[in-house]
């Protein structure tokens, strides 16, 4: 639990960076490790893909279509800033949508979140139903 602490205080030092892009094509450059490039072979396959991202989510990253021939580059990129891979834990959290541990753990998250990702996993946060009730902030700090 501590590992997974220490991993989220990297991801964001404040409010504000929680929605910033660092990618050089829709923010400051200072970090491409916010985008993941997800591959298709039709453009069905590349709509279904992009569905399959929860929709509290959508507003926290820019998503690029590219234009794909008879047998494959249908492929779209994710800039996804912070605030993106929290929404994701929130509606794994709570199931939302039925969007659940199943679903996070299919889902490409950019590089940035990747560590945080699977200590988050380790850590059996992905158990908590309600993360604002008391008990989950219990659990949280009795495990720290």
């Amino acid at each position: 639990m501590g590992k997974t602490l220490e991993v989220l205080e990297k991801i964001a030092t404040d409010r504000n960076d929680c929605y910033k892009y660092t990618c050089d094509c829709h923010g400051d450059g200072s970090s491409d490790i916010i985008t993941i490039t997800n591959y298709g072979i039709s453009e069905s396959s590349r709509e279904k893909a992009i569905e399959k991202i929860p929709k509290n989510a959508l507003p926290y990253c820019k998503i690029t279509r590219y234009i794909g021939g008879p047998v494959g580059g249908w492929n779209f990129d994710v800039c996804q800033t912070p605030q993106y891979f929290m929404q994701i834990l929130a509606a794994t959290m709570a199931e939302d949508n039925d969007f659940g541990y199943g679903q996070f753990a299919g889902l490409n998250i950019a590089d940035r979140y990747e560590i945080a990702k699977s200590n988050i996993a380790k850590s059996g946060l992905l158990g908590l139903k309600e993360p604002h009730y008391c008990e989950s902030y219990y659990c949280i700090v009795s495990n720290t």
